[in-house]
């Protein structure tokens, strides 16, 4: 909700968290996430409806009346659920605005470069976070070079190397923020904004968080998350753990100073990564998919610049879960079903699966090699495969499928 907050949807949708367990619960949650474009409030008694948010969200338009009482889950559908809500927010926002300006006003609901809830100035540095396409840039520090209109998206370059990325304006911070919270907050040897490492978590629900690499976020102070640290994790998830879970990594990689593992000799070919040209495939006409093929190019992209194992995953991931989008609107919109075996859906599927075995076989191949390489031949493959996949199948669907699908 704070990366929705100061998108474009802020200028519109007021969000509100609603805590019915006491001022001591939500001032623990406010001390966590120090939410700045999401109201923290409390309710005295339970309204009867509502939930959690990972259970869903209830929306309500300008009049007060309710739009859903209760979203998609996320427990049920994941990241879908997200982009299923802001889509219907987007739609509430049309209606109301057209409600309200007869469709004057065109522009009402159009990004502008004020992100939102906060202004960027060409030069003004912001902080990216959010990114589950490129969750390696979370945290990193970027300057603002433009808004391009066309994309919605702020090009913004990143301090370290200067090179240019593209980012919604939901997934910028602004700088003082983080760099005011890192002057003050420091505790347990660690300031907001170092790295670290989590493990010795024995919990089994939490388990899971066991030797992720994570960015200090805060500290808590109120309530019964008292003394927990507040940590980043790559997927732009905030999560709180105890100080004794973390283990500070250095700039090199190595934590506490300790000795870094010795990567393994690449073997390189004679592919040339200068060579590697990565391109969003064209448009398929659902533009729910165009997005996911930007999502699937920005993982590339960022797996040709490092080459390691944890972008692959990445890559396989973010393929993985578009894949499973594509088949599932295939079937709800009956393209291509006929046939059986041989169906235009079939084939598609399957050429889904082959791709994923490619990245699957890699991601066993390097499990057990420290610090491991991609090729850039390898890398090559990856995205001749996604080009050759997305002409040759994805372009069939646009007729059968609506836009906003």
């Amino acid at each position: 909700m704070e990366r929705w907050s100061r998108s474009d949807l802020g200028r519109n949708i007021r969000f509100l968290t609603v805590c019915v367990e006491g001022a001591q619960t939500a001032g623990m949650f406010n001390s966590m996430f120090q939410m700045s474009g999401v109201k923290n409030v409390i309710l005295e008694g339970n309204p009867g409806f509502g939930q959690l948010g990972c259970s869903g969200f209830v929306l309500l338009d300008s009049e007060w009346r309710f739009v859903t009482r209760k979203s998609d889950a996320f427990l049920q559908y994941g990241d879908r659920a997200f982009a299923s809500f802001e889509k219907l927010m987007r739609k509430t926002v049309a209606k109301d605005n057209a409600a309200n300006d007869s469709g004057a006003n065109a522009s009402a609901g159009k990004v502008g470069p004020s992100g939102g809830g906060y202004t960027y100035s060409p030069g003004a540095l912001a902080i990216v976070e959010g990114l589950k396409s490129a969750p390696h840039l979370n945290g990193e520090q970027v300057q603002v070079q433009e808004f391009d209109t066309s994309t919605g998206r702020f090009n913004v370059s990143l301090t370290k190397t200067g090179e240019i990325i593209a980012v919604r304006p939901c997934s910028l911070a602004p700088a003082e923020r983080r760099a005011g919270a890192a002057a003050t907050e420091s505790q347990h040897g660690l300031v907001v904004g170092d790295l670290a490492t989590i493990g010795g978590i024995a919990a089994a629900s939490a388990q899971h968080l066991n030797g992720q690499r994570v960015v200090i976020d805060g500290f808590s102070k109120q309530g019964s998350g008292s003394g927990r640290v507040n940590v980043k994790l790559q997927t732009g998830e905030l999560v709180s753990v105890k100080p004794g879970s973390l283990t500070k990594v250095d700039d090199e990689g190595g934590q506490n100073g300790g000795q870094r593992a010795q990567a393994e000799p690449v073997v390189e070919d004679n592919v040339s990564v200068r060579d590697i040209v990565i391109e969003v495939p064209e448009s398929t006409g659902v533009q729910a998919m165009d997005d996911e093929h930007e999502s699937c190019t920005m993982a590339m992209e960022a797996m040709l610049k490092a080459r390691t194992r944890s972008t692959l995953v990445v890559v396989y991931e973010e393929f993985k879960e578009h894949f499973t989008h594509e088949e599932d609107l295939m079937h709800d919109y009956d393209f291509g079903t006929g046939g059986g075996e041989f169906s235009a859906a079939n084939s598609h599927a399957k050429d889904h699966a082959r791709i994923l075995k490619v990245l699957s076989d890699e991601i066993e191949r390097t499990k057990a090699v420290a610090n491991a390489k991609i090729s850039a031949s390898f890398v090559k493959r990856v995205v001749d495969e996604f080009g050759t996949h997305a002409d040759r199948f994805d372009s069939l669907y646009g007729d059968a499928i609506p836009c906003d699908a």
